[in-house]
């Protein structure tokens, strides 16, 4: 990474890097010219600051200081100090060095050369003192090797520190400065800046001084980076010792004639309205200003884009335990509100989840599958309950389950390409259940990494099944399955993938979205309109899971970015997670369930959610 740094000035360097300072400040003294710029040494000979030398190292191309071996230079960053000559120097150089109005000059000498000067006398018998400020340089016997700096005053005695008294120039210099709390802010939030004038001259201004300042757009491209336009709008505008008015752009200030060594400032509240760059600008006029050049500053201001999403707390808190709900796995919501979750052991139940007055959760029995098998997918459409069962000789049922204020009514049929595991499942656009053959899958022996079942009738329940992602496809272990639009999201041992279903209701190409180590699990994930929440696991290694804790991860839809991992208040390997869409028992909290430890978690949304 290759960073800069101006002490005072706003502007780019070299190819430049740019920087943005925090003030803006234009000051009647000799600017520095010279910047400093930290990279790599690799960096430094491409920019021509540093060059190879004596065959083994890398030295600085101004000072000729070696920055370190040759051989590492891709790794190694130093700090060098370039100017107007475009060279490099490890040491800050002479032409670097700013010096303020009236700054006197030094020099370094014996005591004894100090003195044939006329800058240092003897004084107090034994040592030597400067003849302007009567500082003490050191012992008078020791005056032909002792050396010291002393400053040459207008006077032309010598002085310890500087005088600051030469080449003074009667003269009024009126000098801007823009300030801001920050140069990098929101959207919707307010910044605070100050605009001061300050007379930096020798003399008192006897003319009225005209301040303005604007907010102008930054929009366009340079030879390294494409920029978009903020906005920010003036809101309020303040000042003690100038009079103003202001509109949603412009500020126009004037103020009385200013004296030496005085400074007005202007305070200016704004609004972020948009995301992007913007630039607040200001100038100072005066009739009887002797010098124009520091009349102007620029504060370049950053705008970040607000960030809407949801954000959720650090902890998944246990709700209820394995006692409760044994060998959890996939859940889901009705659009009635009511939370099903189904355990996979055999001859257990499709629980419904209730919550009680004190915040408190139950679990209660709903529905038990044919034959004592054990579910193991469970989706929802509207307020249908879809179910694959297990029996204990493989057979697979696909359930129907009508949830009503009445109760429930369900019809369970055999599916006839007997998957191995029919475990993750997601009505699609068209009313087509998508199923994943997790283990079957794996072996590629028997059926499809997924099958989509069409429901023909839907009051007998009749319906056909057909191969959607053929076996031709390197599918591992398909997992869970999730349908936004179009998009198929699908977990597939240590990756998210996506296939868009296309207008004829096929598979198109397969994507990755999301891949972590291949020691781990991807179990199960689900959508909200913010991420994609996955549930991640080390690989199991037996019946039992394992010992070492999952996470929650949240990956940002768009970006995929992951923007945060979730443990539990306990060791859990999260299997489905679900999503309350409709904040029926906490608002947009998510659900996880745990197959190998069982039980049912929350991961509860921070109560200040976005605007």
């Amino acid at each position: 990474m290759l960073t800069t740094k101006r002490g005072i000035q706003l502007s780019a360097v070299a190819s430049a890097i740019t920087f943005l300072s925090i003030s803006a400040t234009a000051l009647a003294t000799s600017p520095s010219n010279c910047v400093e710029v930290t990279a790599t040494n690799q960096q430094h000979m491409e920019t021509g600051l540093a060059e190879q030398c004596s065959y083994f190292y890398v030295c600085s191309t101004g000072d000729q200081e070696v920055l370190g071996y040759y051989y590492g230079s891709s790794s190694v960053e130093t700090t060098l100090y370039t100017g107007e000559s475009n060279l490099g120097y490890k040491a800050q150089p002479q032409e670097c060095i700013v010096q303020e109005p009236g700054s006197c000059d030094s020099t370094e000498q014996t005591l004894a050369s100090l003195i044939d000067n006329g800058l240092a006398e003897t004084c107090n018998t034994f040592y030597v003192c400067t003849t302007g400020d009567n500082a003490n340089l050191g012992y008078s016997w020791l005056s032909s090797t002792t050396k010291a700096e002393v400053f040459t005053g207008s006077d032309g005695l010598g002085y310890a520190e500087d005088p600051k008294n030469c080449a003074l120039i009667e003269e009024v210099d009126l000098a801007i400065n823009i300030s801001g709390s920050a140069t990098s802010i929101t959207e919707n939030e307010l910044a605070y800046f100050n605009i001061s004038v300050q007379n930096i001259g020798t003399i008192n201004s006897t003319e009225t001084a005209t301040i303005n300042s604007a907010v102008e757009l930054i929009d366009g491209c340079s030879e390294t980076d494409c920029v978009d336009s903020g906005s920010l709008t003036i809101v309020n505008t303040s000042s003690d010792s100038a009079t103003c008015d202001s509109d949603a752009q412009n500020i126009s200030c004037s103020a009385d004639a200013i004296a030496a060594g005085e400074t007005i400032n202007i305070q200016v509240v704004a609004n972020a309205d948009r995301a992007g760059h913007v630039r607040l600008s200001a100038q100072v006029d005066t009739a009887d200003d002797a010098n124009p050049t520091n009349n102007s500053a620029n504060l370049d201001i950053d705008i970040d884009e607000l960030d809407t999403r949801v954000k959720y707390e650090d902890t998944a808190i246990s709700i209820l335990s394995a006692a409760e709900l044994p060998h959890s796995e996939n859940g889901t919501f009705t659009d009635s509100g009511r939370l099903f979750v189904a355990s996979t052991d055999y001859g257990e139940s499709i629980y419904e989840i209730t919550k009680n007055s004190d915040g408190s959760y139950n679990s209660i029995p709903a529905v038990q599958g044919p034959e004592n098998c054990r579910y193991t997918g469970l989706t929802s459409s509207g307020n249908t309950l879809y179910a694959a069962c297990q029996t204990s000789s493989s057979d697979t049922y696909l359930t129907q389950i009508k949830v009503s204020e009445d109760g429930l009514s369900t019809i369970s049929k055999k599916l006839p390409n007997n998957p191995a595991l029919a475990n993750g499942m997601a009505v699609g656009p068209d009313g087509s259940i998508y199923i994943s053959d997790s283990q079957n899958a794996y072996s590629m022996t028997k059926s499809a990494p997924i099958f989509k079942v069409t429901i023909t009738n839907d009051e007998t329940f009749e319906f056909t099944v057909e191969d959607w992602l053929g076996t031709e496809h390197i599918i591992k272990f398909p997992n869970g399955v999730q349908i936004e639009g179009n998009t198929i999201y699908f977990a597939d041992h240590y990756k998210v993938r996506t296939i868009e279903i296309d207008e004829n209701g096929n598979p198109g190409a397969i994507d990755d979205f999301y891949t972590t180590t291949s020691a781990n699990l991807i179990d199960d994930l689900t959508i909200t309109p913010d991420y994609i929440a996955i549930s991640e696991i080390k690989y199991p290694t037996s019946a039992n899971g394992s010992n070492t804790t999952g996470h929650t991860i949240l990956i940002d839809k768009e970006s995929g970015e992951t923007v945060k991992q979730i443990a539990a208040d306990k060791i859990y390997e999260p299997s489905s997670i679900i999503y309350d869409r409709d904040g029926v028992f906490g608002e947009e909290s998510l659900f996880v369930t745990d197959y190998f430890k069982s039980g049912l978690y929350e991961i509860k949304a921070e109560t200040e959610l976005p605007l």
